[in-house]
């Protein structure tokens, strides 16, 4: 677990909704993110509860696709072990932005 708080289960269910949000498709939901990562549909319930009381996501109430991606830097900036997985993973993060 990383200074912030986020799990590696956390990222990877975070890196499925922001893949399928750039890719223009609708936000997936909670069957669709279990079979992308192998998690049960009770513990994706769990991660998306954290992600968004951690303010990555915003989810709308009586919507089957009601995931919404928030800024990370809204509540908390990235530290040094989240910016080198994010790097790992191909995304460009520029130290500094949001604190």
């Amino acid at each position: 677990m990383s200074r912030i708080g986020v799990t590696e289960r956390q990222v990877a269910v975070l890196t499925v909704i922001e893949d399928e949000v750039a890719s223009g498709r609708p936000s997936p939901n909670t069957v669709e993110l279990a079979r992308a990562t192998g998690f049960s549909t009770g513990e994706i319930a769990r991660i998306l509860d954290a992600l968004e009381y951690m303010g990555f996501i915003t989810r709308i109430p009586n919507r089957r696709r009601n995931i919404r991606l928030c800024s990370p830097s809204v509540r908390m900036a990235p530290d040094d072990h989240l910016i080198a997985e994010l790097t790992r993973r191909g995304y460009l993060v520029r130290k500094g932005m949001g604190q």
